[in-house]
């Protein structure tokens, strides 16, 4: 898989620092830290459109990762400021594809994608939400 260079639908960003238990025994970001922080991204995303994660789950919808990339070009580390961009790219019956850039001093350190399927309480896919669209239909997002 290679990361999309398409136009996202939706934007948002955190800044976060590194905590000493993200890194390893160099004090670099251990790589299977950068799936939780696109996790971040995403929560803090639906968080900040009116959305709490919490409520979907209460509901019986859960957002679970079908696939991930990561690619890296710098390591981050102990107490570092990042700033991580979280993308929507693409809203379907029953998936959204997301991409996350996470930048150091405004220097792209490293950048991922995925696919997130709604899926029920059994496992099954099942539509996305009503009010998950209606969030996104209000930003202008037609899925």
């Amino acid at each position: 898989m290679t990361i999309s260079n398409q136009p996202a639908l939706a934007s948002h960003q955190i800044r976060f620092r590194v905590e000493y238990f993200d890194t390893d025994g160099q004090r670099r970001v251990h790589h299977a830290n950068y799936p939780v922080y696109f996790e971040r991204g995403r929560v803090e995303m639906l968080r900040d459109a009116g959305i709490a994660y919490r409520d979907l789950e209460d509901q019986g919808i859960f957002l679970v990762v079908t696939e991930m990339h990561t690619k890296f070009y710098e390591s981050a580390g102990f107490d570092d400021l990042l700033e991580q961009t979280t993308e929507l790219l693409e809203v379907r019956k029953v998936r959204l594809i997301h991409r996350y850039r996470i930048r150091r001093a405004g220097k792209l350190i490293a950048e991922g994608q995925s696919t997130i399927a709604c899926v029920s309480h059994e496992g099954k896919p099942t539509r996305l939400p009503a009010a998950l669209i209606e969030m996104m239909r209000s930003a202008g997002i037609e899925s």
